[in-house]
């Protein structure tokens, strides 16, 4: 296959060439076989356009997934992650099959294998990617961990904690002080602990709903 749309062109351009030449005219036998020629080069033509169209097609598909891989990266980056790993967990959601190498993800990233390796290792601690293998490949794999997303919601208490704990610290250090200067950590403090009370029943409503949303929005793509 033609490995470039510029390729392609030259030789389109070149098969015009030669149909476009004037057939020998002393001897039949040459008129047939410019005849054969002519129908051959029409072939390479509409082949050559077809390759060209489906690289146009390649290059945008192309362009549409390295534009998510980032747009994922900027995503995770502010909710803390490196922004390399954003990019990993991008390239993890849209791979088919649904787990890659360093290699891969190296390519599809346009990445180092240091920073490949690096994000993968971070991913692993935190518990967003698995390092897997796959029968009859020697390198390891990764993709994300199954109900990934109920398990980054159940952890969020955690952060709430946090914040709880800060505003402690914060009115601790505002003791005597005016109400009013009191009211932004007393509104973060309300809020956590609402948070906290209905954060058991969204996780048990999601998965009592999950299976039945998943089939659904499948059943809405086939």
């Amino acid at each position: 296959m033609l490995d470039h749309p510029l390729r392609a062109t030259l030789f389109l351009s070149a098969a015009s060439r030669v149909q476009s030449e004037d057939p020998p005219s002393s001897e039949c036998k040459m008129n047939t076989q410019y005849s054969h020629i002519s129908v051959l080069t029409e072939h390479i033509k509409r082949s050559i356009l077809r390759l060209l169209q489906e690289g146009v097609a390649m290059d945008s598909a192309n362009e549409r997934r390295r534009q998510f891989i980032e747009d994922s990266g900027d995503m995770m980056e502010e909710h803390g992650l490196p922004h390399m790993a954003g990019r990993v967990i991008g390239a993890l959601m849209i791979c088919t099959p649904p787990y890659l190498s360093h290699e891969e993800l190296a390519t599809q990233i346009k990445a180092s294998k240091g920073s490949i390796s690096m994000s993968t290792q971070l991913l692993v601690r935190l518990n967003i990617v698995d390092r897997i293998s796959v029968p009859g490949h020697r390198p390891h794999y990764y993709r994300l961990r199954k109900h990934l997303w109920n398990d980054l919601l159940s952890t969020r208490s955690e952060h709430v904690l946090r914040h709880l704990k800060l505003v402690g610290d914060g009115l601790a250090l505002l003791e005597g002080e005016p109400v009013e200067s009191k009211l932004r950590l007393i509104e973060l403090q309300v809020f956590s602990e609402f948070f906290l009370e209905m954060l058991p029943e969204m996780a048990e409503r999601w998965e009592g709903q999950r299976e039945k949303r998943i089939e659904e929005r499948l059943g809405q793509l086939s």
